[in-house]
């Protein structure tokens, strides 16, 4: 038995060595092309991050924010006066006489905080991130102030007068416009303000990380102010052994409006790093440019006697034919800006934030730098100018700010 185990054992080592002697031999490995494999991740551009930084590639972005800021005020000389009952005509609203208050002027106007809105957008040029444009503009509410201060004319009437320096004199003096016996009368000062501007921009990444990113800024800014003051009264004879028959009525009105209008360069720098979902950015910009300012002023006077037909002739009290008119000049002026965000990240296309700006206008022309309270009486309405021409167009200038926060959302796709 063992012999037959033994022989058949031999028969299958035979034939396993004559199929090994026919196979043919194995050929020589070959490298193959490698094959490209989809990956999941993608390389951070920089152009936005999700909570752990992994990179989302987004190429625009728009962003939307309430804005309440607060500009530095135009300060007016003093406009409208009182005096307490008793004071003699001579000295009744003049500036410097014992008793005058003044109801209007002498002051900041229109520095309060206001509303408003600014918007931006941008897009990347390039898949990298690296070269891109954006623009923004803002835009804020208009401000202003008024006074209406007034007098019956009669015994118990209050005193109220517009104050002024005579030009020939060189004293202080008043217009009135009420006094017991004399005139029933109102006057009403008011002010009014409005700011916008925008600005253009290229982008240029220096360098960026998995957290954060330092690009360049250079392109174009524009900033416009523009403020109005204004001056009315509407007075009516009561005396009478005047020199005006009583019920003569007689309206004043005074307007200067200055409008500044910036062009300018601009160059900057604007970062942001993260923590996670939270983030900060900030941006600094400056410009370099020409501000136009113009300055109209003009006044009218207008005299209605008892029946008969109403004359109209130009120049009020502070508006006159020495300084009435439209006029401009330019100058070379910066407007530097800075602001900064704090922020999360929502969604990765969706975030929200909280800021705050400050920019300011080195050169600007306003009514508080133009109104001259130094006047010729001699012009007045019928008048003509005998002596010194004034008032005349005063010509200083002083800076404007802007500040406050800010709170919006900024959606990127």
């Amino acid at each position: 038995m063992r012999s037959r185990w033994m022989g058949c054992a031999a028969s299958c080592l035979a034939l396993v060595g004559t199929v090994r002697a026919q196979a043919p031999a194995t050929p020589p490995l070959t490298p193959t092309p490698s094959t490209v494999v989809s990956s999941p991740f993608v390389e951070d551009s920089g152009l936005n991050w999700t909570a752990d930084g992994g990179g989302v590639a987004t190429s625009s972005w728009v962003v939307a924010e309430y804005i309440a800021w607060a500009g530095r005020g135009d300060h007016l000389p003093p406009l409208i006066t009182a005096s307490p009952a008793g004071t003699p005509i001579t000295s009744a609203g003049v500036l410097g006489a014992p008793g005058t208050v003044v109801l209007f002027g002498n002051k900041n106007v229109d520095d309060d905080l206001r509303s408003g809105f600014r918007v931006a957008a941008g897009t990347w040029l390039d898949e990298c991130g690296k070269i891109g444009i954006e623009a923004s503009v803002f835009y804020l509410d208009p401000t202003g102030e008024q006074r209406l201060a007034s007098g019956n004319g009669l015994g118990n009437s209050a005193i109220v007068s517009r104050p002024f320096v005579d030009a020939t004199t060189g004293r202080a003096v008043s217009e009135l416009v009420a006094f017991p016996g004399v005139l029933a009368g109102s006057v009403r000062a008011s002010s009014n303000s409005d700011v916008w501007g925008g600005d253009f921009n290229g982008r240029y990444n220096l360098c960026c990380g998995c957290a954060y990113r330092l690009d360049a800024l250079a392109g174009f800014r524009y900033f416009r102010l523009a403020d109005t003051v204004g001056i009315n009264e509407d007075l009516t004879a009561t005396n009478p052994v005047g020199a005006v028959a009583p019920g003569t009525r007689i309206q004043v009105a005074d307007r200067f409006r200055t409008v500044n209008n910036f062009y300018g360069g601009q160059i900057g720098v604007a970062g942001e790093y993260r923590f996670g979902r939270v983030y900060v950015d900030a941006s600094a910009k400056i410009a370099f440019g020409d501000v136009n300012q113009r300055i109209t002023i003009n006044g009218a006077t207008a005299v209605t006697p008892p029946g008969g037909a109403t004359v109209v002739r130009p120049g009020g009290l502070l508006a006159q034919a020495t300084n009435s008119g439209n006029f401009h000049r330019d100058d070379f002026a910066v407007l530097p800006e800075f602001g900064f965000h704090i922020g999360y990240q929502l969604t990765d296309h969706l975030r929200t934030f909280v800021g705050y700006n400050f920019l300011e206008l080195s050169q600007v022309t306003r009514p508080g730098n133009v109104i001259d309270l130094t006047v010729n009486t001699t012009q007045l309405p019928p008048g003509t100018l005998v002596g010194p021409a004034r008032p005349t167009v005063l010509g200083s200038t002083s800076d404007y700010w802007l500040q406050g926060i800010s709170a919006g959302v900024e959606v990127r796709f």
